[in-house]
């Protein structure tokens, strides 16, 4: 059997080694606000990593297509669907028919709210300009907004 080790006090009184209940409790009360504190914090940095994520997605779609126009000599046209959030992505051949090439639903805990394209549609010429210079607006759930622009060069850039 073993024995419990003793410790000997400033007053000179042994004593069981170990925490008292109240001691426990008393850090018990300390880790529940320490997590209170915490769990909310949590919640934002997911929203903006979130939104953050699917901007960056969308971006470096825009920037593929600039790419693509310009080696494929061939217009592509993205159509942005604000209602089912998403996203679509078609090559223009000299005829005029399309090929769609990808098509990108957003993630549920971010919203497509809107473009500054007529009509929501973008089109990049054999040289890689777009058909217009503009803004897609990403929003999160807690609303956290994200704004890629694309300028008159092609140019595609992220900001808050």
């Amino acid at each position: 059997m073993r024995t419990v080790s003793r410790i000997i006090c400033m007053t000179g009184k042994q004593r069981a080694a170990g925490f008292t209940l109240v001691e426990l409790v008393v850090l018990m009360v300390v880790i529940g606000i320490m997590v209170a504190i915490a769990v909310p914090n949590i919640g934002s940095t997911v929203d903006a990593y979130q939104v953050t994520t699917a901007a960056g997605e969308l971006a470096t779609d825009l920037r593929l297509v600039v790419q693509e126009s310009v080696s494929q000599e061939m217009e592509h046209r993205i159509e942005f669907d604000t209602v089912g959030n998403r996203y679509t992505v078609h090559l223009i051949r000299d005829d005029g028919s399309r090929t769609q090439i990808k098509s990108v639903e957003i993630s549920n805990q971010v919203r497509l709210t809107g473009t500054a394209f007529t009509d929501n549609r973008l089109v990049f010429g054999r040289q890689g300009r777009p058909s217009e210079d503009g803004d897609i607006i990403l929003t999160s759930e807690f609303g956290r907004v994200r704004t890629i622009s694309v300028d008159e060069s092609g140019r595609v850039a992220e900001a808050d």
